[in-house]
């Protein structure tokens, strides 16, 4: 069970507070810092949590999680009424800073080869961080690779770019002019995308198979995201059989939809009007009328589906025992009536944008915690060392 409420979560309740329940009720001691999983994709940041809640007096563990779009720009960009910058996050061995907005005019284009470890995805990691509400406060991180990526050859971990991205993600940040302290990042697990989707498809909060799902099934893990679409034959047993990653996504559909509307309009669309034209099929600007860009938004789809539905169709042809399509990542959110009507028996998760991020915080919290806590405790004492 999972919901999107996981906003200003810590504003509500205390980090303090929250773990002792969490061990009161299920772990016995054993998180001793907030552990977030976050998907940082090109287009969008999902981030997940596990908390407690009480049912008929029962405490049961269930999923919140937050969303908000991957936009940031070099410099300081927005301020106060009364002056001072906002939405300011800061580096602070480079003094390096990004403004995270919605509403930039410019942001930058995150579909670098070298992103996952940029300063402009620190930014973003703790800006999703801070709307939970853990500015200042220590926590573990969950998070992941496009599969592409995270492997190194047929069978291996690429492990050079897994450290350089936990590493970059543990680097000190600050918060606006004042230079507040941002999370005190301790650990950084980095999973496999689309495997982890996977996961919260087959597991439950518990780590139990989800009633009704076979695990003796040859299943298809469609994980199309902001930059890449991910796919993975998932074998009996968790084994990944194949995987191909494509350089198709959610993006691509906006640079099509922004080429179209400017020659319809002879304007150039701003990340906001982007998404209110997905969002609703309409867009609406200063003096104008509400405008119909229906047609415009199926062919930005139709643009980006295509290549990707074929790329199904051929990596399908070597696993005739596939049974299952499971679909996820935030381009599925979006073209899932499109991709529907080519396979009518694909299985789309229930918020499907956020999977990635609740298979990692599964995984984390399932089989890595006694890890993950042990860094945190050699986390503290170095920065203990470092401070006397």
């Amino acid at each position: 069970m999972s919901d999107h409420n996981a906003h200003d979560y810590f504003k509500g309740k205390s980090v303090q507070e929250y773990l002792a329940e969490m061990n009161q009720y299920h772990f016995e001691g054993e998180l001793i810092v907030p552990l977030v999983a976050i998907d940082d994709g090109y287009a969008q940041y999902n981030s997940a949590l596990m908390v407690i809640e009480m049912a008929d007096g029962e405490a049961k563990l269930k999923i919140v999680e937050d969303r908000m779009p991957a936009l940031a720009s070099r410099g300081r960009h927005t301020a106060g009424m009364a002056g001072g910058a906002l939405n300011l996050y800061g580096r602070v061995d480079t003094g390096e800073e990004y403004t995270v907005s919605q509403y930039l005019a410019n942001p930058e284009d995150t579909r670098t080869d070298d992103y996952a470890t940029t300063t402009l995805n620190l930014m973003l990691v703790h800006a999703a961080l801070d709307r939970l509400g853990l500015a200042g406060e220590e926590v573990a991180i969950a998070t992941g690779l496009p599969l592409k990526q995270y492997m190194a050859g047929d069978d291996e971990r690429n492990t050079r770019l897994i450290d350089k991205k936990c590493a970059n993600l543990m680097s000190p940040c600050y918060i606006g002019t004042g230079s507040k302290p941002s999370a005190i990042v301790h650990s950084v697990k980095v999973y496999p995308e689309a495997v982890c989707g996977m996961i919260d498809y087959l597991v439950d909060e518990y780590g139990d198979n989800r009633e009704g799902v076979d695990p003796n099934v040859v299943r298809l893990g469609l994980d199309i995201g902001g930059n890449t679409t991910d796919m993975a034959i998932i074998l009996p047993g968790n084994q990944v059989g194949a995987r191909q990653t494509i350089k198709y996504g959610v993006s691509h559909v906006k640079d099509r939809l922004r080429q179209l509307m400017n020659a319809r309009f002879d304007l150039h669309p701003d990340e906001a009007m982007l998404e209110e034209a997905l969002r609703t099929g309409f867009v609406q600007w200063f003096g104008g009328e509400k405008e119909n860009v229906e047609a415009e938004v199926r062919d930005a789809i139709s643009t980006v589906m295509d290549p990707i539905l074929e790329a199904v169709k051929a990596f399908m042809r070597d696993f005739p025992s596939l049974r299952e399509i499971i679909g996820f990542g935030g381009g599925m959110a979006l073209m899932q009536n499109s991709i529907r009507e080519r396979y009518k028996n694909i299985i789309i998760l229930d918020n499907p944008d956020g999977a990635n991020a609740r298979g990692a915080l599964k995984y984390s919290l399932l089989s890595d915690l006694e890890e993950i806590m042990e860094q945190v405790n050699n986390s503290r004492a170095l920065r203990a060392q470092k401070s006397a």
